[in-house]
């Protein structure tokens, strides 16, 4: 495991618990209601739905910049990312033209349950918000420029003005308009594309307007992106189907959103870190033909991935209560909103290691330039989740909308774990079987400590108390069994600091 993975982790943890404070301070402003759905699903809705392409182009932009670069130079390769950024913006500003004009349309389809009331939020907040498109393009190719010049770091701390200037505007609102929050989430981003722009030129990147799409790399790239399309559309499309289902309930989306983001948390700090390093790392080695260190990088990624993914998801879940009440309730969120939001963030706590394996996994693929074998697993983990999300609400309410998530990313995952063992000659499988197993075992071990501990102090102290109690048991639990089991991840890192000394 890399140093840079772990210094990015710590900066993610500090832009995680930023982001976090935003969700409290509009939690606390504003509580699970028609407001806070409004502003949580017009900051999201751009993405979600232009998400799609974006991953496409990005996901494909690596690689073929990569190979471009290696075979003609650093000049044509900058062209071609000032060709593939220029198509991505008009194509944003295009398709944001569009949503404007049928705004009533675009929101009938995906919250066809939502009130009068929260459509009275929702259209002129989307109409502003939509056109964050523009800027999230920017962010997104320069961030891939960036990742491979091994420079990780200034695009993982964008965030932090982002953050700051949303935590500004939720606090302005309450004393202004609640209809200034679109402005404000639009600054943000807008802010986030300036930044990125100025860095890109610093380390090589030069801005260019021009528009080439006779360009047969452009050309080679879009072909491979319709697959990419499709087998990216996991996300957006299972986020839609989530806020349809859950836009019947006053504040579900609310709650749905504040889940995931307490989950999010993880996935973003732990899984961002790791498939940001390995993913240039292994599309270098694979364009080069040395299947060696493709193959090390991926196995030393999974196991990475694991080894901190797993022992979060398993306490998260023992202590889904106490931690829900720690961080949102305040102000107009209290007991009855924290009863209602514990399953629904347990249930995304157990699907933890499915959503971040599941995103490791697909890259792996898109490194050989497969695109086709995650577009077909997508194809059947959305369909699954949209069967097991219409089923599973009906029973269970909001939870088994996450539920149904946890279940389906689990398949998809398992199906292209299998099929990347494919990819590599002479796989260790023995050895990375026997790596998960012994971090799966440590982590069950941790959870039942820190159950056990929670129920024990929290008859004596109040809930922040046991709380930390119980995390602090788990951890030092966790880490003694790594180091009794000698789970390969921490020798191996503990090793390369040792080397360097």
């Amino acid at each position: 495991m890399k140093k840079i993975t772990i210094v990015m982790m710590l900066l993610s943890v500090c832009s995680k618990f930023l982001g976090f404070a935003r969700e409290i301070v509009l939690s606390k402003t504003y509580g699970a209601s028609i407001v806070s759905d409004a502003f949580l699903y017009s900051y999201s809705l751009p993405a979600t739905l232009f998400s799609v392409i974006i991953a496409a182009f990005v996901t494909g932009f690596i690689p073929m910049y990569t190979r471009i670069k290696n075979e003609d130079g650093s000049e044509k390769a900058v062209l071609f990312a000032n060709n593939v950024q220029n198509v991505m913006v008009v194509i944003a500003l295009v398709f944001g033209l569009i949503f404007v004009t049928f705004t009533d349309v675009f929101l009938g389809m995906l919250v066809p349950s939502a009130s009068p009331e929260l459509l009275g939020y929702l259209i002129p907040f989307t109409q502003v918000t939509i056109f964050t498109l523009i800027f999230t393009c920017i962010v997104q190719i320069m961030t891939g420029f960036l990742n491979i010049h091994e420079s990780f770091i200034f695009p993982l701390a964008l965030s932090f003005p982002l953050n700051i200037i949303l935590i500004a505007t939720v606090l302005i609102s309450k004393q202004t308009s609640e209809f200034i929050m679109p402005f404000g989430i639009l600054f943000a981003y807008f802010v986030q594309a300036a930044l990125i722009l100025w860095y890109a030129n610093r380390k090589g990147f030069k801005i260019s307007f021009k528009i080439n799409l006779k360009d047969p790399n452009l050309k080679a790239m879009l072909v491979l992106a319709i697959p990419l399309i499709i087998g990216s559309a996991t996300t957006s499309i299972g986020t839609v189907v989530n806020q349809a289902l859950a836009s019947g309930i006053d504040g579900g989306i609310s709650q749905i959103t504040y889940a995931a983001k307490i989950g999010g948390i993880v996935e973003g700090v732990f899984g961002l870190a790791i498939i940001s390093v390995m993913y240039p790392a292994l599309s270098k080695a694979v364009s080069i033909g040395n299947m060696e260190d493709a193959s090390r990088e991926f196995e030393s990624a999974l196991s990475s991935l694991l080894f901190f993914i797993v022992p979060c998801a398993i306490g998260m879940a023992v202590l889904a209560k106490p931690i829900v009440q720690f961080i949102y309730m305040r102000g107009e969120f209290g007991m009855e909103e924290v009863l209602v939001l514990t399953p629904i963030f347990r249930a995304y706590s157990l699907g933890l290691v499915g959503f971040s394996a599941y995103g490791l996994l697909a890259r792996v693929f898109y490194s050989f330039q497969d695109t086709k074998t995650p577009m077909y697993t997508s194809i059947l983990l959305i369909g699954t989740q949209i069967i097991l999300g219409l089923l599973l609400s009906n029973r269970m309410g909001l939870h088994g909308i996450t539920l149904a998530m946890t279940i389906a990313n689990a398949i998809g995952s398992i199906i292209l774990l299998v099929l990347s063992f494919r990819k590599f000659e002479n796989f260790n499988y023995k050895k990375l079987l026997t790596e998960v197993i012994k971090i799966f075992v440590a982590g069950l071990l941790m959870g039942f400590v820190a159950y056990v501990i929670y129920g024990f102090v929290g008859n004596r102290f109040g809930n922040t108390m046991s709380l930390l109690s119980a995390i602090g048991a788990g951890v030092i639990v966790y880490f003694a069994m790594v180091y009794i089991l000698k789970i390969n991840v921490l020798v191996e890192f503990i090793g390369q600091i040792k080397n360097k000394k």
